[in-house]
């Protein structure tokens, strides 16, 4: 989770930094500090933050009935075998 945070993950039109509440991360000095979202500048896959590690991240989701996202994951799934070139994996 702290990988995908630190590089703002996402797929299609949706991207975790908007989902993420606070995050608490680790310099390499051995300093805490819990960073709401404000404080953090996320952009296309970067989320701005350097020389730290993410040790724990609080996010908050949409209410959303499961039956809505099996259909939303189906219709990701159905895109990506579309536009995405398979051809060169194992």
């Amino acid at each position: 989770v702290g990988g995908a945070v630190m590089m703002n993950a996402g797929s299609a039109t949706k991207w975790i930094g908007s989902y993420l509440v606070k995050a608490r991360v680790v310099d390499f000095e051995g300093r805490v500090r819990d960073l709401p979202r404000e404080e953090i500048r996320f952009e296309y896959r970067s989320s701005g933050l350097k020389d730290v590690v993410i040790t724990h991240a609080t996010f908050r989701f949409p209410d959303v009935p499961a039956s809505v996202t099996q259909e939303r994951l189906g219709a990701y799934s159905d895109y990506r075998r579309r536009t995405q070139d398979r051809s060169s994996y194992s």
